[in-house]
């Protein structure tokens, strides 16, 4: 048995750097990948964003500006829902039932 929270519905982060749909590798602690082509950046709940860090194999470089700790501590990092045409952004938390979001110019 788990501890782990479930994931809302859908749960879909975006890139903070291309601000395209990352995919997820489907285990019970999912790691998201962007999918854009030479992206390294990988999101996942009590990580936030991070890439890995090919200077130092098996160490990861967190991407500290797009780093939102939920405002619940238990519920990790929020993540980047939406990016609209002025720029706007939507970060929100990945737990299921929990409406905590954030959003920034």
């Amino acid at each position: 048995m788990t501890n782990e929270l479930p994931y809302r519905a859908a749960l879909q982060p975006l890139c903070p750097v291309h601000s395209c749909p990352m995919t997820s590798d489907h285990r019970e602690y999912s790691t998201f990948t962007c999918s854009a082509p030479n992206c390294d950046v990988k999101w996942q709940r009590h990580e936030g964003y991070y890439s890995p860090d090919p200077a130092n194999p098996g160490t990861r470089k967190v991407l500290i500006p797009f780093l939102k700790t939920a405002y619940i501590v238990e519920h990790g990092y929020f993540y980047l829902a939406s990016v609209d045409s002025s720029k706007k952004k939507t970060w929100r938390c990945s737990v299921k039932d929990c409406h905590n979001t954030t959003v920034e110019n």
